[in-house]
C-alpha cells in the first residue's frame, strides 16, 4: 500500500482541497482497502491500482455528501451573512413555469414526456405501451419539448418586460 500513498494523497488533495480532510480521506481509503482484502483475495490482482483509486473516488464522493448534509445543519449565528436563496427561488420558479407549460399541452403529449423524461422509457417502450409507432412517439416528444421551450421563452420574456423577474439564461 505504501506504493499508492502519494497517488491517493494527491488525488485526495485535489478533490477535497483541505489538507486535514485529505489526510483523513487517505486513511479511510487504506482502511477500507485493507478491510476488503482481509475478506479474501482481489479477483484481478493486476488491477490493485484501479481498486485503490476507485475506493478513493467513492470515499471522496461520500465525503462530499456528508459535508453537504452537515452544512445544512450548521447554525450560522449572527456573524455570518444570510444564505443566498436566489438559486433556490429560480429553481422553484422554473418548476412552476414548466408545470404551467405542461398543463397547456395535450394529455397525450404530457404522457409521452412523463414516460420519457420522468420514467426513463425509450421511444420503443412508450410506443408499445401506447400502441403507437415509435416514430410517432419521437415526433410527439420532439413537438412537446419545442412547445414547452416556446411557452417558457414567452413566459420569461413577458415577466421580464413587466419587471417581475430578471431574465438570466440557465448555466
Amino acid at each position: 500500500m505504501e506504493a499508492y500513498f502519494r497517488r491517493v494523497l494527491a488525488f485526495a488533495r485535489a478533490r477535497v482541497r483541505r489538507e486535514d480532510a485529505a489526510q483523513d480521506l487517505v486513511q479511510d481509503v487504506f482502511l477500507a482497502c485493507l478491510r476488503f482484502l482481509r475478506r479474501g483475495p482481489l479477483r484481478q490482482e493486476e488491477r490493485l491500482d484501479a481498486f485503490v483509486l476507485s475506493t478513493a473516488r467513492n470515499l471522496a464522493y461520500q465525503h462530499f455528501r456528508n459535508t453537504r448534509l452537515r452544512r445544512r445543519e450548521v447554525d450560522l449565528g449572527d456573524n455570518h451573512p444570510a444564505p443566498d436563496f436566489l438559486p433556490q427561488l429560480e429553481i422553484q420558479e422554473r418548476k412552476g413555469l414548466v408545470a404551467s407549460a405542461l398543463r397547456q399541452m395535450e394529455p397525450a403529449d404530457q404522457q409521452v414526456l412523463r414516460l420519457s423524461l420522468v420514467e426513463g422509457w425509450k421511444p420503443g417502450q412508450i410506443a408499445d405501451h401506447l400502441g403507437l409507432p415509435a416514430e410517432v412517439v419521437r415526433q410527439r416528444k420532439s413537438r412537446a419539448l419545442r412547445r414547452i421551450s416556446e411557452i417558457l421563452r414567452t413566459s420569461r420574456s413577458r415577466a421580464a418586460s413587466e419587471g417581475d423577474i430578471q431574465v438570466r439564461e440557465p448555466q
